[in-house]
């Protein structure tokens, strides 16, 4: 993808109900790569019957929709960095229109999607930052 790429990031914690719509809506068209690997036309079917669960998605560190050689969704990491290309809006509008997901559009920046993790990674790891006095420990000590 294109650093300068306009995208739709996609928020949703219903990975297995949106990634299994697109992978119905666009299976005759796309291949499917997950974690290096190719799946395409009825392999699809075994991925919507064996792959598409929570548990399984949330798993998986590379997922991307390719129609040609164009990747029009995907997620690197994890299903919470979810995003799909502005040609696809039509339905991406869709399937908020039915509740399943909530989108914005941005430019795709890999060092600000970086930024943005580790910050999300830090705050669930060790919670949002506390108001400190100018003392810390080592204050005491001397």
């Amino acid at each position: 993808m294109n650093p300068a790429q306009t995208v739709l990031d996609i928020e949703t914690t219903r990975y297995s109900a949106v990634v299994g719509r697109i992978l119905k809506a666009y299976q005759m068209e796309v291949s499917v790569r997950i974690d290096g690997r190719v799946y395409q036309g009825s392999r699809i079917d075994d991925l919507l019957r064996d792959w598409c669960t929570n548990r399984n998605i949330t798993s998986t560190i590379n997922f991307e929709v390719m129609r040609g050689d164009v990747t029009i969704f995907g997620f690197h990491d994890h299903p919470n960095e979810l995003w799909a290309a502005v040609s696809e809006e039509d339905f991406v509008v869709s399937l908020a229109d039915e509740g399943l997901l909530r989108f914005h559009k941005s430019a795709w920046v890999p060092s600000l999607k970086l930024t943005e993790r580790l910050r999300k990674g830090i705050r669930r790891i060790f919670g949002r930052p506390r108001r400190s006095s100018n003392k810390t420990g080592l204050d005491k000590l001397h």
